[in-house]
């Protein structure tokens, strides 16, 4: 294997675990991008819409949507991901993850508009590649993963199947006693404009300052959703 070739697997790699994703899909990249602020915006849709046609035009990216099917913008706090809606999904997945090459890979920090440059295209497309076809040896780790978590799953259920009739209906209400009590005191967070609550080490809130904790309340609600990047 030579060393660019290498660099482009680290890097898909690197990616995969930083996120603990295993099979990357358009709700999990759509996750991601929106936890990194980035507002993935589609244009040529079904029905235009006027206010897309004013964003490309004042931001001068008129010509960027013709000739490209999807781009990501970034210019202070402006950070977007912009994509032709009428690509098919499998389409949309790679384009999403192509964009997300530019921007792991530190592209947007010295670029306003992405496809400027013919080597940043080529390391995007890389990028986009191995993650969306991961080497061997992580599939086969994170099936391996997978598995022993299902295992672990099983061997508590059936261990509860055997204990729970031993010692009676007192150690079942205590059980679910306590697992209320652990219900209560879930160690989640979320942000003030987030829709999922997040483990404390979870990368996607990591740095964040709108970051508190999740209440009872939040919690049993149903109004949040857990992150599919550290509760997979």
């Amino acid at each position: 294997m030579d060393t660019k070739t290498k660099y482009y697997k680290d890097n898909a790699l690197r990616f995969l675990h930083s996120y603990n994703v295993g099979a990357i899909n358009l709700e999990n990249i759509y996750d991601i991008l929106k936890a990194q602020e980035y507002r993935v915006v589609r244009y040529n849709t079904f029905e235009e819409n006027a206010s897309v046609e004013m964003l490309l035009s004042e931001l001068e990216l008129k010509e960027y949507s013709l000739r490209n099917k999807a781009f990501t913008y970034k210019n202070g706090s402006i950070k977007i991901v912009f994509i032709d809606d009428s690509l098919l999904e499998e389409d949309k997945l790679y384009a999403l993850v192509h964009e997300e090459g530019h921007i792991f890979c530190g592209h947007m920090e010295r670029n306003t508009c992405s496809a400027l440059n013919v080597e940043d295209e080529h390391e995007a497309n890389e990028f986009a590649h191995y993650v969306l076809n991961p080497p061997v040896v992580y599939r086969i780790g994170r099936t391996i993963r997978a598995h022993k978590r299902i295992s672990i799953a099983a061997v508590s259920v059936i261990a509860l199947a055997i204990l729970i009739p031993i010692v009676g209906m007192n150690t079942q209400a205590a059980l679910l006693r306590n697992s209320n009590e652990y219900a209560k005191t879930l160690d989640y967070y979320v942000t003030e404009s987030g829709e999922k609550y997040h483990r404390e080490d979870c990368r996607i809130i990591q740095g964040k300052d709108n970051v508190r904790r999740i209440t009872e309340e939040e919690y049993n609600s149903g109004k949040y959703e857990p992150c599919k990047v550290c509760n997979p």
